[in-house]
């Protein structure tokens, strides 16, 4: 098959990037032939991969939308050109969906949604979110052949908005566990952390939506560990005034954004990875690799996310929001040498069941089944 999708690369940092990267690397292994249009990537080949780079959208809080009837134009010109068999989108809530119209063909269109509704906060970006969700999941019902997304919890939000149940499937985001097979020692040794010392690792864009705040706050009160921080973002330099605050202790180290072959050394020297998000987390692939890594997990109870730490048993879940709670459940795990252990090895034991070969596989079988029914 030749698959055409709407989507974005590497080094993009998004788990949508990774996700796709993945997916169309395997797909690509298995005989097919991928190509991607990009609002954030320029036009190139990455890894077999060819990259149709597209201007004319904005870019606010990661939510892009085509602006001008050129861009449009360009896309049809495109899927005229390439002629393939699928056309696959992959976004988060976003407005490109509103041209989903005018982009149908007879060519099968598969839709794979990486978010759900909002926070809930009653912000007035909640509530516009809230609303954009409404519409995005009746046109979605309308033009899409077939829709995918990464948890329970998703498909059940686009059922609750007028989607029909069996035109989604849950396909769950994946990992390929050998880039993590790197022991504590070896990892500690590269990146110069002592043996004794405790390590609490954070990885992801520095947005309100990670809970990164409320993680700093919680650390307030842990003397006995360090906090490493992968990432950046636009909030990055509030977050760096923590480090200013009477109370800090030197204790939270800012990595910055790190090279993706440096990032499995980090989480094989943590000893427990922290995911604090305050909005409905769609899953998680950080999840993925902390548990490949063998460190222990700390969650939210939020979006998809409790999904997977039950089904692994991989770790503790607390309250959004709750200060004390986190701080408390990453008390218990320094503390507590054999629960790290039991955690992380859960963790690990299940992480095989999510990798991208298996994503491949599942998502291989949506296109047969709407091909067959065209």
């Amino acid at each position: 098959m030749k698959i055409l999708m709407f989507s974005y690369l590497p080094p993009v940092l998004s788990g949508i990037a990774t996700h796709t990267y993945h997916l169309s690397k395997e797909l690509i292994e298995r005989g097919h032939e991928v190509e991607i249009v990009s609002f954030l990537n320029k036009s190139c080949k990455k890894d077999g991969i060819k990259i149709y780079g597209i201007k004319g959208h904005v870019d606010i809080q990661d939510i892009y939308t085509i602006k001008t009837p050129y861009s449009v134009e360009k896309i049809k010109r495109i899927i005229e050109e390439s002629n393939p068999d699928i056309l696959h989108f992959h976004h988060r809530t976003s407005s490109i969906e509103f041209f989903l119209g005018k982009l149908k063909s007879d060519i099968p269109m598969i839709n794979t949604v990486h978010s759900s509704a909002g926070s809930l906060d009653l912000s007035v970006r909640d509530i516009v979110h809230h609303l954009h969700y409404k519409k995005l999941s009746e046109i979605l019902q309308k033009y899409s052949d077939h829709i995918i997304t990464v948890s329970n919890f998703n498909k059940k939000k686009l059922v609750e908005n007028g989607v029909n149940r069996k035109k989604v499937t849950v396909i769950r985001n994946g990992i390929n566990p050998e880039e993590f097979k790197i022991s504590k020692k070896e990892a500690r040794k590269k990146l110069k952390i002592e043996d004794d010392e405790k390590i609490v690792l954070f990885a992801g864009r520095h947005v309100r939506e990670k809970g990164l705040g409320y993680l700093l706050r919680a650390f307030k009160k842990i003397d006995d560990a360090k906090l490493f921080i992968l990432g950046t973002g636009p909030l990055i330099d509030i977050y760096k005034t923590y480090k200013k605050l009477p109370y800090s202790k030197n204790n939270i180290i800012f990595k910055g954004n790190i090279p993706r072959d440096e990032l499995p050394y980090y989480f094989s020297a943590a000893d427990v990875f922290v995911l604090p998000s305050i909005y409905p987390e769609p899953q998680g692939i950080v999840l993925f690799e902390a548990m490949a890594s063998r460190t222990a997990i700390v969650s939210t109870k939020v979006g998809g996310v409790p999904e997977v730490i039950r089904e692994t048993k991989s770790g503790i879940l607390v309250k959004p929001k709750s200060v004390a709670k986190l701080r408390e459940a990453i008390k218990k795990l320094l503390g507590d040498e054999n629960l790290r252990k039991k955690l992380a090895s859960n963790g690990y034991k299940n992480v095989k069941k999510y990798t991208w070969k298996k994503v491949a596989l599942k998502t291989e079988k949506i296109y047969k089944m709407v091909l067959k029914h065209n």
